[in-house]
C-alpha cells in the first residue's frame, strides 16, 4: 500500500517516494531542478530525488502544492496525485513550496541549514523559481529566476505568503546582487535598482571584513564583481571598490 503523503505534514517514513514512481514511469529520466519548462509532476519528482552529498543528509520536511489561477488558491495533496485522483491540467497555473533542511557533523560541531524554495508553473510549465541547492558542509547555493509578464503579480503574492507563513533567513549580499541581475534579465528594472540599493550596506560590511581578515578577500572580490555587473547592467556610474 502506498505511503500517504498529506499536504502540510512531515514527509517521512515512506519505503518509496514519488521520485521512484515517476522515474519508473519515465525510463531514462534524470532529475534536474530547476529545469525551465518542466511540468508539475517532474518538479515534484525532482524534489524527492536522492542527494549524493557526502557527509550530510537533506530532508524534505514540508511540501505545499497549489493551483493558483483560481480564487482562493486550491490546495492539492501529493497523495491525490499518486493515487491518480488528480491530474495536472495543461492550461492551469501551479505553485510549489518546499521546506528543506540539511544536517551534518564536522567533528564535534553540528552543521545545519534550512531553506524554503518556491516554483511557479504558469500553463503547467516551470517558468520562475527561488531554488536552493545544499552542498558540502550544508553550504547553500541559491538560484533565482524572476517571473515575466502576467506571472509577476503571482510571484509577488507567493513571496508574500511564504514570508508570512514560513519566514526564513534573509538574503546575503551575494544573493541580493544575483537577484538584481535576474530582475534585469527579466526586464524588471525598478526591482533590479532596489536590489542594488539593498546590497550596499552588506557590500561595505564585506569590504571591512576583508580588510580585517585577509582570508575573506576572495569572497569580497566575488561580491564586488557582482555589484559591478549589476551597476553596468543598470547604466549606473561605476565606482571603484575600496579595499
Amino acid at each position: 500500500m502506498p505511503c500517504a503523503l498529506l499536504l502540510a505534514v512531515t514527509l517521512m517514513g515512506c519505503q518509496s517516494t514519488y521520485y521512484d514512481e515517476y522515474r519508473g514511469a519515465h525510463p531514462g529520466w534524470v532529475a534536474e531542478l530547476p529545469r525551465e519548462g518542466a511540468g508539475l509532476e517532474e518538479v515534484l519528482a525532482a524534489l524527492y530525488a536522492p542527494d549524493s552529498i557526502e557527509g550530510v543528509r537533506v530532508e524534505l520536511n514540508l511540501l505545499e502544492i497549489h493551483r493558483a489561477d483560481v480564487e482562493p488558491w486550491q490546495q492539492i495533496s501529493l497523495d491525490a496525485l499518486r493515487r491518480g485522483a488528480f491530474h495536472p491540467e495543461p492550461a492551469a497555473t501551479y505553485v510549489v513550496v518546499a521546506d528543506r533542511t540539511c544536517r551534518g557533523e564536522e567533528g564535534l560541531r553540528e552543521l545545519g541549514a534550512r531553506r524554503v524554495a518556491s516554483y511557479l508553473l504558469p500553463d503547467n510549465r516551470l517558468a520562475a523559481w527561488d531554488h536552493h541547492d545544499f552542498r558540502s558542509r550544508c553550504s547553500v547555493r541559491s538560484r533565482f529566476r524572476a517571473a515575466r509578464g502576467e506571472a509577476v503579480a503571482l510571484e509577488r503574492e507567493l513571496a508574500t505568503r511564504i514570508a508570512a507563513e514560513r519566514g526564513g533567513p534573509p538574503l546575503d549580499v551575494e544573493q541580493i546582487y544575483r537577484r538584481g541581475l535576474a530582475y534585469v534579465e527579466a526586464g524588471r528594472i525598478p526591482e533590479a535598482r532596489d536590489m542594488l540599493v539593498a546590497g550596499e550596506r552588506g557590500y561595505r560590511a564585506a569590504a571591512l571584513q576583508a580588510r580585517a581578515q585577509p582570508e575573506r578577500t576572495e569572497a569580497w572580490l566575488e561580491i564586488a564583481k557582482l555589484r559591478l555587473r549589476l551597476m553596468r547592467a543598470l547604466g549606473v556610474e561605476e565606482t571603484t571598490p575600496e579595499h
